[in-house]
């Protein structure tokens, strides 16, 4: 279904209200129309009424609502009682439903694109029996309203990004008594600002929903300008009351050079469709990669073998810990048929630290390169490993179904490996490169280059960093990339710092200078980001 996006930025909830009530005609009116797809943050904070409400949901009286600012509004959704302000995100997707498509898989729709989301940043949710929205543990993070009009649903969902939790004590949150609200700041313990979460979900609602988001010409706002989307024209009371939404922005919490431009949803649909039927994973899901629209959308994508489960728990990493599978003996044939379908010139291949097979899961490595090269014969295969605890004879077994880059990421200085790769080893690492580099070197440069990565932000001293660089190029690592390390979750290692990108620039500046063939320093830079490009600047 073709949907329209009205981003509101900031907006009151009456002047909202009064759009999606225009929007509803207009879809009621025009059958073979678009639908539309609201999204707000809501100031000045309201509490909204759904048809369910009760005697005793609100807590406060007129008066201290008066007194806070806070509007009170009779809501035709369904529900009980929710507040929505500052710190929310909320979506209102104005579709006409199928009539065999019933107002409950509408909802769990709904529900489907917040459960993806959160799990992208780390947050493991879940449905509640019997109860609508979305919960972590006993408490609600993301709330769901709808109504229903002629088989046209509207309202929508609305999730805790950061905003206030006390404003909850407002109400009896939901009408549910004996449970709580929660956010995603909360449990990730860091600040988000909407930039970051907005992405994301339109990208999940458009998959859950199967919505086509409709490009239109760029528009005056950053927003508008960088998701190239807007709605059709409303009436001049709505535009009028919504004019001023932009008045007061929220001050972002990342530093600026930290805001992604937001990309088109459902540009990536072709990969996660791949990535679905042949059961694949990738770093860029398991890892929460901050890259994964922009490179889904650009039909790249890093496959993460051996499974989604790691025998190890670095503090840094958001792949989750646990005892894999053995390895899926029809993986390596399912990878190349992904890559075929996808017309990969530049593979990218990492997994999972499987301590559990005997070669660190080296064989299943050199089994999947050839059948990558069996099916895609003019296909360059990168692989990013684990260290397999130092092995040499495991690195000989990768290396020997020749990919062109052999890649093994250093992470972080020497001073910090204990605290943040426990299971690792500083030495190790430089050993796997250095022997992959002999074995480079043996062919004459004729075979594969050696490449490994670094983070920014974890608490390292910038001499560290230059002594940790000195350290890859003793080894013989020629390609370089370094990147500013974000948090995947509360229980991860929290960023120190925020390195300027005159720091990535200087740092990048210095590696060149020690001789590296091929560096990428940025804030977004990440060990395969941009692989086949910086494979080209290393060979050429």
């Amino acid at each position: 279904m073709r949907a329209l996006v009205h981003d509101l930025g900031r907006a009151a909830y009456a002047p909202t209200l009064a759009l999606q009530e225009e929007l509803v005609a207009r879809v009621h009116a025009d059958p073979k129309g678009p639908g539309h797809l609201v999204l707000v943050e809501h100031t000045p904070s309201v509490i909204t009424l759904g048809r369910r409400t009760r005697t005793g949901h609100l807590l406060a009286n007129e008066d201290q609502l008066r007194r806070l600012g806070i509007e009170v509004h009779a809501s035709a959704r369904g529900g009980s009682a929710t507040w929505h302000g500052p710190g929310q995100f909320v979506a209102y997707p104005i579709l006409r439903l199928a009539r065999e498509r019933n107002v409950r898989a509408h909802v769990h729709g709904l529900e489907e694109a917040l459960l993806v989301t959160l799990a992208h940043f780390g947050v493991r949710a879940h449905r509640a029996e019997g109860l609508t929205g979305v919960w972590v543990g006993n408490e609600k993070i993301a709330a769901i309203g709808v109504a229903v009009s002629h088989w046209i649903a509207w309202h929508g969902l609305a999730l805790n990004v950061d905003p206030d939790l006390e404003s909850f004590r407002l109400i009896v949150p939901c009408g549910i008594e004996g449970k709580g609200v929660t956010s995603m700041a909360r449990l990730l313990g860091r600040a988000l600002c909407m930039e970051e979460v907005k992405p994301v979900l339109l990208e999940c609602l458009a998959t859950a929903l199967g919505l086509s988001l409709a490009p239109v010409e760029p528009q005056t706002s950053s927003v508008e300008r960088e998701f190239q989307v807007t709605s059709s024209p409303v009436s001049e009371s709505v535009q009028s009351a919504i004019g001023n939404r932009q008045s007061e922005i929220p001050r972002p919490r990342l530093p600026s050079w930290l805001r992604r431009p937001i990309p088109m949803p459902g540009a990536s649909a072709e990969v996660r469709q791949v990535l679905t039927e042949l059961k694949l994973s990738t770093v860029c899901t398991e890892a929460l990669c901050p890259n994964l629209h922009e490179c889904f959308a650009r039909r790249t994508a890093t496959f993460m073998i051996l499974g989604d489960l790691c025998t190890r728990a670095c503090h840094f990493c958001g792949v989750e810990r646990g005892r894999p599978a053995p390895p899926r003996e029809d993986e390596p044939a399912a990878l190349a048929e992904a890559c075929a379908r996808l017309k990969l010139r530049h593979v990218v291949i990492t997994s999972v630290t499987r301590d559990d097979l005997p070669d660190g899961g080296a064989t299943h490595f050199a089994r999947t390169i050839r059948a990558v090269k069996e099916r895609l014969p003019d296909a360059r295969v990168e692989v990013l490993t684990p260290d397999f605890r130092g092995s040499t004879d495991a690195v000989d077994t990768v290396l020997a179904a020749h990919p062109v880059v052999f890649s093994h990421n250093l992470e972080t200085v020497a001073r910090l490996q204990r605290s943040l790769r426990g299971q690792a080893n500083f030495a190790h690492s430089l050993a796997v490169l250095a022997h992959a580099a002999k074995r480079a070197v043996a062919l004459n440069g004729e075979g594969f280059v050696v490449k490994s990565g670094l983070m920014l932000g974890l608490g390292e001293r910038h001499e560290e960093i230059l002594e940790a660089m000195r350290d890859l190029r003793a080894a013989g690592c020629s390609m370089l990339t370094v990147g500013q390390y974000l948090s995947p979750s509360a229980k991860h290692a929290p960023v120190v710092r925020f390195a300027e990108p005159s720091e990535f620039e200087e740092i990048a500046r210095e590696a060149r200078a020690m001789g590296f063939s091929a560096v990428a320093a940025g804030p977004f830079v990440r060990s395969s980001y941009l692989a086949e490009e910086v494979y080209a600047q290393g060979r050429g």
